[in-house]
C-alpha cells in the first residue's frame, strides 16, 4: 500500500494494496515462466480515510508489529 502510493504519487487504501501485492506475485510468476501479458486491477478505495491507521507508521507499528522485511520484498520486486 505505502509503495503503491509512493508510486502513484496519491493515498490508497488497503484493498488496492493487498491487489497490487497479488498483482507483483502473478508478475513474478509469470516472468519466471516466461510469459508475458498485461495485469489489470482496480484501484478500490482512496487511502484518504486511512491516514490515521495504515498510513500512519506508528500506528501501524502498534497494530501489525514491524512490517519493514515485507516492504523490502515489495520494494524488491517493484525494481
Amino acid at each position: 500500500m505505502r509503495s503503491l502510493s509512493a508510486l502513484l504519487g496519491r493515498k490508497v487504501g488497503p484493498s488496492t494494496g493487498t491487489n497490487f501485492v497479488g498483482m507483483l506475485m502473478l508478475a513474478k510468476e509469470m516472468r519466471q515462466r516466461g510469459e508475458s501479458g498485461s495485469i489489470l486491477s482496480l484501484l478500490c478505495d482512496a487511502g484518504e480515510r486511512y491516514l490515521p491507521t495504515y498510513h500512519d507508521a506508528q500506528w501501524v507499528q502498534a497494530q501489525l508489529g514491524d512490517c519493514t522485511a515485507a516492504q523490502t520484498r515489495i520494494d524488491a520486486a517493484l525494481a
